[in-house]
């Protein structure tokens, strides 16, 4: 028995790693490589399609700074790492609420059960991002010109996590990824992958993950917005008849579109462990670290801590703290220097059986973006 759970966990080990890397080595049109990093020289902010993909989910998460991929355990994991969700026991469900500034907000909900007695699971998400209605300015009307535009970005998908053996367990997420504005949109697909492999180290829990994350095609803009009539060439007729002088005709304009240029996905691969320093009947204390390797930004890392305690039979707390370190932005100065810092904590309540609900809230500072506020309530079966 030992020597089948030792072959399965090595095969699983061996295509978490191997689809990845022939995935980003396929010539495929529009597939980028995860792997690939940066051009040299080039920080590629900004120069990515769908970066809305990027802004996290779930005030558990991130009030832990987003050193999160390892430590998911809950249905939150089905965007940090869908692996993450073969640790959950029952149905769950989540909503997460995210205001940021100029008017955007971000919205996500997610659903999971588990099949199997537990060893597959299978879920559901939805999130889109939505845009506050600006008005069209020109450099003739810079304060505007009575019309405006309004835009949104979308993402909706299934995934999937299998637990290979009781310490290793994968996952994968299919979205499809659409974005529009004025009038204009674009389409594409990516997939999520993730592993988490549970064990002990000096007699405490510790969960070792990998994932990489937006791994799709380009998205490319296209609409009625593009569409235009070109005037056509002045042609001389002198070859309507012999000796004719030169004399121009009338034609009709031309149909014509503009074919806008291709933008890839917000790549990244990611490494991250989390390791319980103390756990008791009631009380767990949990340190978590992460480094991400970036196609759109430098590489970034982030660490953050929970502290969870039972407070009475039916409610339990917790408390978060963590900071995300992201070097796309130099010359911060005063307060913009605690952008990537955020806190949080949450409730979790038992409300019939083996039916709990919670309430978590998050707080991230954005430096010179202001801050984020995040709210998740979230629903659990047992």
């Amino acid at each position: 028995m030992m020597l089948n759970r030792t072959k399965a966990f090595l095969f699983s080990l061996t295509l978490a790693v191997l689809v990845p890397a022939m995935l980003s080595a396929s010539t495929a049109a529009g597939v980028v490589n995860p792997l690939r990093g940066r051009v040299e020289g080039f920080s590629s902010v900004g120069n990515r399609a769908a970066e809305f993909l990027t802004i996290p989910v779930g005030a558990r998460g991130i009030a832990m700074g987003n050193a999160f991929i390892a430590q998911a355990d809950d249905i939150s994991a089905i965007y940090w790492n869908p692996a993450g969700l073969g640790f959950i026991e029952g149905p769950q469900a989540f909503f997460s609420h995210l205001d940021m500034p100029l008017d955007f907000s971000l919205d996500y909900a997610a659903a999971a059960m588990p099949l199997l007695d537990g060893q597959l699971i299978i879920g559901g998400f939805f999130g889109i991002m939505n845009i506050g209605e600006e008005e069209i300015t020109t450099v003739e009307r810079p304060d505007g010109t009575g019309a405006f535009y309004d835009g949104y970005s979308v993402q909706f998908g299934g995934s999937i996590a299998y637990n290979f053996m009781d310490r290793f367990s994968a996952g994968l997420s299919i979205k499809a990824v659409r974005e529009a504005i004025f009038e204009l949109n674009s389409n594409a697909v990516a997939f999520d992958m993730g592993t988490n492999y549970h064990t002990e180290l000096f007699e405490r829990p510790v969960r070792v993950s990998f994932v990489i994350t937006n791994l799709g095609t380009n998205l490319q803009f296209s609409g009625d917005k593009l569409f235009l009539q070109v005037k056509p060439e002045e042609l001389y007729s002198d070859r309507l008849q012999e000796n004719a002088p030169n004399r121009m005709f009338p034609r009709d304009n031309r149909d014509a579109n503009l074919r806008t240029s291709p933008f890839s996905m917000p790549t990244s691969f990611m490494a991250g462990v989390a390791m319980d320093m103390y756990s008791a009947e009631y009380t767990r204390w949990t340190v978590a670290g992460q480094f991400a390797e970036n196609n759109y930004m430098p590489s970034s890392f982030a660490f953050g801590t929970e502290l969870t305690h039972v407070l009475h039979e039916k409610f339990t707390g917790a408390l978060r703290w963590g900071w995300n370190v992201e070097r796309d932005e130099v010359g911060l100065s005063g307060d913009e220097k605690m952008r990537g810092m955020s806190f949080g904590g949450g409730l979790e309540a038992k409300l019939y059986r083996d039916t709990r609900i919670s309430i978590d809230y998050a707080y991230r500072d954005m430096g010179r973006l202001t801050q984020n506020h995040v709210f998740t309530l979230m629903w659990k079966m047992y």
